[in-house]
């Protein structure tokens, strides 16, 4: 078939009933107003449809407690972040103020001050109330006289009333400052990797080997010990390692990752996530005995952990397939889990793990499903089926089943085909292939009857997708962003 494009300005325009005037009779109306002068009467402007409006995507990027336990603090938005804080007696939630920029990391340092940091450019060390306690971008602090900030691109180490140029920013990350001594760790990346290093009134010590990357680290209260997460030839596993660089020692690792480790206020237990296909696992490693704690979060990815004073609860930011970013927290051990700040969308869709030959997907499945019924089936291809995302919220509103199938399982089609044909309530004309053009990388191949919708890929004539067949019959769509992507499927697929 030859190529066909849909004039979305036309498809989304107000439907106009029966003109209840004589025609001839108002184009001479209309012409003679002209004629009169009255301006813009030149020619009538088309009426274009009002753009839907899209809500805006709420993201909880950081999150702490403070350190008499009272209070939750965290940070919510995306390029501009609130600062929340919540009486975790009352659950009262509040603003306190906001940042032009959102931290991935909140440290309360004492009752008066917090730092606020993404850990490589940006940080502030502010006051409950917003205000400065230390101007400038405070990447590490212990005190108002020991911190480190960016100033001018560079790196800058302030101690004792003496400034130290540690170098370029971004070379160095994540940096802290160790208690007692008052040294300070960092992240070092090279070339030929990244490894901790220690920086001390005489010079540098490293801390760990070179490793080809490392993911976090967290120091002991008392600044004896650090925890870190490095990947070494099977993935991301985790060690403790004294700061002088003398022993590291491994816990016993898991075949997933371990990644996003913090050490507990009371110094004897750390806890690190386990992120599996279908889950995160949640770890605590009592240090003197190596004795492990282990709980699951199904359905969900556990995005950050921040514990509490008194280190018998961890506090968590989650999302999944089915439900928006929210926190709640634990006891260590998986007891008692509380919703401390709930999500704005909790979908009533059951979500189902399914497998195919070697690869695995995530299923979320309509409502209901009426005998013979026929339902469409929309593709999500990411590498995060876990995650929570506009793509889960605005297709939910469509009906039908979702898959979430991590791109890297995509082989050709060949998997969705086995699939389709195992899920009776699929409508093999109604498949819906969503890959984002951003990425990269090869095109996903489609089946005749099936559809491709690709994001990212401008169409021409400022429409808002447009379509055109493949050479294997099946429909190709092209949609410049997820709005336009969604003005397509609505059309096509939501009933009034």
């Amino acid at each position: 078939m030859g190529a066909q494009t849909i004039d979305t300005h036309t498809a989304h325009a107000p439907k106009v009933g029966p003109n209840p005037y004589n025609a001839r009779r108002m184009r001479t109306i209309v012409l003679a107003i002209c004629t009169a002068g009255i301006a813009g009467c030149v020619t009538l402007p088309q009426r274009m449809p009002v753009p839907e409006p899209v809500p805006t995507e709420t993201r909880i990027q950081a999150v702490a407690v403070s350190r008499d336990g009272s209070t939750l603090w965290y940070a919510s938005g995306s390029a501009r972040c609130e600062i929340r804080t919540m009486s975790i007696a009352e659950r009262s939630d509040r603003m306190a103020f906001a940042l032009d920029w959102c931290p991935t990391k909140i440290i309360p340092l004492n009752e008066q001050a917090l730092l606020f940091t993404d850990g490589v450019w940006r940080g502030s060390l502010l006051r409950a109330d917003g205000t400065e306690v230390v101007p400038g971008a405070v990447l590490a602090a212990a005190s108002a006289s020991n911190y480190v900030l960016v100033r001018n691109g560079q790196l800058i180490w302030n101690r004792d009333s003496q400034a130290h140029d540690l170098g370029a920013a971004g070379t160095l990350r994540s940096p802290a400052i160790i208690a007692g001594s008052g040294d300070l760790l960092a992240i070092a990346t090279a070339a030929d990797g990244e490894r901790i290093v220690r920086f001390t009134s005489d010079g540098t010590i490293d801390v760990t080997p070179t490793f080809a990357a490392i993911d976090s680290f967290d120091i002991a209260p008392r600044g004896d010990e650090l925890v870190f997460s490095a990947l070494r030839a099977d993935g991301f596993d985790v060690a403790i390692a004294s700061p002088n660089g003398k022993t590291v020692n491994w816990v016993p690792a898991d075949r997933a990752d371990e990644t996003g480790v913090t050490w507990a206020p009371r110094g004897n237990k750390v806890s690190f996530l386990i992120r599996r296909g279908d889950s995160t696992l949640v770890r605590t490693v009592h240090v003197p005995t190596a004795f492990q704690l282990t709980f699951e979060t199904p359905f969900e990815a556990v995005r950050a952990l921040a514990w509490e004073a008194r280190a018998e609860r961890i506090t968590m930011i989650l999302d999944g397939p089915a439900v928006s970013p929210h926190i709640d927290w634990i006891e260590y051990s998986g007891a008692h889990r509380e919703a401390l700040v709930e999500p704005d969308v909790r979908s009533s869709r059951e979500p189902e793990w399914i497998s195919f030959g070697e690869g695995s997907a995530l299923l979320l499945p309509p409502r209901t499903v009426r005998y013979g019924e026929a339902l469409p089936l929309f593709v999500v291809l990411t590498e995060e089926p876990l995650a929570w995302g506009v793509a889960n919220r605005d297709l939910d509103s469509l009906g039908g089943g979702i898959l979430r199938l991590p791109a890297s399982a995509w082989n050709d089609g060949a998997p969705l085909a086995e699939l389709v044909s195992r899920l009776r309530w699929v409508d093999a004309e109604s498949v819906v292939v969503i890959s984002d053009g951003h990425r990269g990388g090869s095109r996903p191949i489609v089946a005749k009857g099936q559809t491709l919708v690709i994001t990212g890929m401008k169409p021409a004539g400022g429409l808002s997708f447009a379509e055109s067949r493949l050479p294997s019959g099946a429909l190709a769509v092209k949609a410049e962003n997820w709005e336009g992507a969604m003005r397509y499927l609505r059309e096509r697929f939501q009933t009034e």
